[in-house]
């Protein structure tokens, strides 16, 4: 109970820096959750992560009782995988959302002391969070009928007003980053993955200076930033894994974004920790092309 109560009143509300989990989408969300053994357990591990963050003296206690939790949500869905359906994708959707924000909060808490494993922790996450990805895929048409759809037509609608802004900074980076896959060495494959990858990541610049110039009435929400680990392909983040070079430049400038939102505390010092582990893996070679990330985390810092 101290658990779910928590999960209303401060996890649900921190998962967006615009608090646009309002009472109106807890009275959607909640009965999902609760008709769900899964997606509850689930639940419950990340308000007690999020505790773990909130009550620093009893941190093992609540990380240690976070991870039991998770590991029972993940052995419950299971034979629910294979299935999804109009009767259960809202709360597959909801599990797989919250499963990520889970494994992205846990790479941060566990690389505080050991930074050299965030790189690979911070893949493991890509890949978690882009269950997102199978769920919609299958079952896309129901979901647009279930009790949630108006908060994916609203992110639909705030994405397509995203892509017609041309901020400066968007266009900076759209403009480094074909640079770079212009004059790489790759497959006709990879090079695709990777160019699709830019185009996305340029989708949340765009979504970011919405953001940005929004008014407080208008609060769109900042969770629009999630939408690129949803979007990469099955080959982008093998590349990832793979180490290789143009990929991950390419996710140091997510980095960037993600460094924006550090005071989210699932979030935290992702950015930061990411551009100095890419930096560090790819050498002086590479330098040219991470300069402006280092730069902003250099700026950041000062400031």
């Amino acid at each position: 109970m101290e658990l779910l109560s928590n999960f209303m009143l401060e996890t649900a509300p921190s998962l967006d820096t615009k608090s646009a989990i309002g009472l109106d989408l807890m009275r959607t969300m909640m009965p999902i959750v609760l008709s769900a053994p899964y997606l509850l357990l689930q639940v419950l591990a990340l308000s007690a992560l999020h505790v773990s963050h909130m009550k620093p003296l009893q941190a093992d206690t609540y990380h240690a009782e976070a991870t039991s939790l998770q590991i029972e949500a993940l052995t419950s869905v299971d034979s629910y995988l294979r299935n999804i359906n109009s009767s259960n994708c809202e709360a597959m959707l909801l599990f797989s959302s919250f499963l990520g924000i889970h494994a992205l909060g846990e790479a941060v808490k566990m690389s505080k002391n050991d930074i050299s494993g965030f790189l690979d922790r911070f893949v493991t996450y890509l890949n978690l969070h882009r269950g997102v990805k199978s769920v919609t895929s299958q079952a896309w048409a129901a979901l647009l009928q279930s009790k949630i759809s108006p908060v994916l037509r609203e992110a639909s609608g705030q994405l397509s007003i995203a892509a017609a802004q041309t901020p400066a900074r968007a266009m900076l980076v759209t403009d480094h980053l074909h640079r770079l896959l212009d004059s790489a060495d790759m497959s006709a494959e990879n090079d695709t993955a990777c160019r699709n990858a830019v185009s996305q990541l340029t989708l949340m610049y765009q979504a970011d200076f919405l953001e940005d110039q929004a008014s407080e009435v208008q609060r769109p929400s900042s969770g629009l930033i999630w939408a690129w680990p949803i979007l990469l392909s099955n080959t982008y983040t093998d590349l990832l894994q793979r180490r290789q070079p143009e990929a991950l430049v390419i996710l140091c400038y997510y980095a960037v974004l993600l460094h924006q939102h550090g005071n989210m505390w699932f979030v935290g010092s992702a950015g930061h920790m990411l551009i100095e582990s890419v930096t560090k893996a790819l050498g002086s070679y590479w330098r040219h092309w991470l300069d402006w990330p280092n730069e902003v985390i250099r700026e950041s810092l000062v400031n």
